[in-house]
């Protein structure tokens, strides 16, 4: 009996210091990746100081969502903390675009007074000052709008009614149409709101694509089968056809007003293929 309990101190003691001994291999690695964070915090502070953007993200914040982090940091309403993150990451049309939409919509219905308008000149300077793609910040422009009401000027192009209606006809829209999704000025020269005008027609190309797919939902097992196609599926198949073609009518026209062109320059617009 003492023997045994002899042999248990002894393993207890033996376990006790390996813990010891990881306990200082991992603070030594712990001073060793301070020693490297520090080393990289210099570096960009370095190129942040010679005028440079710098949009590398953090050691290991790679291995974290973009949008993840700024929802966590909107439930806090801490919105200063989450504009860093976005500043941080690297810009793209799917996680850090979704991540600024969540921010600027969380920011407006939590802030008001200077603390908004604090916010609206952040994100302001995010989207013209940040190095992307100049479709990425059109697109990021509409998100604003759609989502928030920020309008960012200097970004979108500037179109008139009379441009939207040689867009128009390009597309094969008539502009009867256009009138009945949007609302246009009375002058025919005077500037249109470009945001607006791309959402209400996204949102009308969703809705044909919507109809076109509620179609396809009620077309008969048998005509999706068999290669002779009842008359009243044939029907629904042109339906589902001239749906679709709408809806792609309606996508090519919003893409030509975010198209970033010069005044003037409509028939270059005119003659880009999209």
């Amino acid at each position: 009996m003492r023997g045994a309990a002899e042999s248990l101190v002894r393993a207890i003691g033996h376990a006790a210091a390996r813990t010891v001994r990881r306990a200082v291999a991992a603070i030594s690695n712990a001073d060793t990746f301070c020693a490297f964070f520090d080393r990289w915090t210099r570096c960009v502070e370095n190129a942040r100081g010679e005028g440079s953007i710098v949009t590398t993200t953090l050691p290991g914040a790679e291995y974290t969502r973009v949008n993840e982090d700024a929802s966590i940091l909107c439930k806090r309403q801490d919105f200063p903390r989450a504009l860093n993150i976005l500043q941080r990451r690297m810009p793209d049309h799917r996680r850090w675009r979704a991540a600024f939409r969540g921010v600027a919509r969380n920011a407006v219905h939590a802030l008001d007074g200077a603390r908004r308008q604090w916010m609206v000149e952040a994100v302001t300077d995010l989207v013209t000052q940040t190095t992307m793609h100049p479709w990425l910040r059109a697109e990021l422009a509409v998100d604003l709008h759609g989502s928030s009401g920020f309008e960012i000027p200097g970004v979108l192009p500037e179109w008139t009614a009379r441009d939207v209606w040689a867009l128009a006809e390009r597309e094969g829209l008539p502009m009867q149409y256009v009138t009945q999704v949007t609302s246009l000025p009375r002058a025919i020269d005077d500037r249109v709101d470009t945001a607006q005008l791309v959402v209400d027609f996204r949102e009308t190309a969703l809705a044909h694509r919507r109809a076109a797919r509620e179609l396809h939902d009620s077309l008969t097992p048998r005509s999706q089968t068999e290669d002779a196609i009842p008359f009243d599926d044939m029907l629904v198949r042109l339906q589902i056809e001239g749906q679709r073609d709408a809806s792609e009518r309606w996508r090519g026209l919003s893409r030509r007003l975010l198209l970033v062109q010069p005044r003037g320059s409509l028939d270059a617009c005119l003659s880009a293929s999209i």
